[in-house]
């Protein structure tokens, strides 16, 4: 069997980190592909619970951008912090230039800590205490304003 990719390497012990408190929230990770594309390497996997999808990817050492999927649509991790007006509250951040394409923290310090104080204060709290239709609209408007 061949080794595991950087990218699945790094996806691993990303994963590792953010188990823990994704599980007691309900979720089950799932993994995704092992692969290659036009940029290189990448990996990806996801957090499932009844309701929602949680994608995380990465390329070589760079985490992506994490996704959140509710039935039919998707939006960034940054796109809803965005959308709610809370742009400058979260501290996990993501460069979506075509040739960056990579998360990063202000302050250096590390991505899944940033990513679990956001989801554990923001994300998750607006998912459970708003109707699934609602924020279904939530992200397909949000998606518009980007163009998708």
């Amino acid at each position: 069997m061949a080794e595991p990719s950087i990218s699945k390497q790094n996806l691993d012990r990303f994963i590792s980190l953010v188990r823990p408190e994704l599980e007691k929230l309900g979720f089950v990770y799932k993994d995704g592909v092992d692969a290659s594309s036009s940029r290189g390497s990448f990996a990806n996997g996801f957090f499932v619970s009844p309701k929602y999808k949680i994608g995380i990817i990465f390329s070589k050492d760079r985490l992506g951008s994490i996704n959140y999927d509710i039935g039919y649509t998707n939006i960034g991790h940054h796109s809803i912090f965005t959308g709610l007006g809370l742009h400058q509250k979260n501290r996990l951040k993501y460069n979506g230039d075509i040739f960056a394409m990579y998360s990063y923290t202000l302050d250096g310090s590390p991505l899944h800590e940033a990513f679990l104080e956001d989801f554990k204060e923001v994300i998750f709290p607006y998912f459970q205490s708003s109707p699934i239709e609602e924020i279904k609209d939530f992200m397909l408007k949000e998606r518009e304003k980007m163009g998708l």
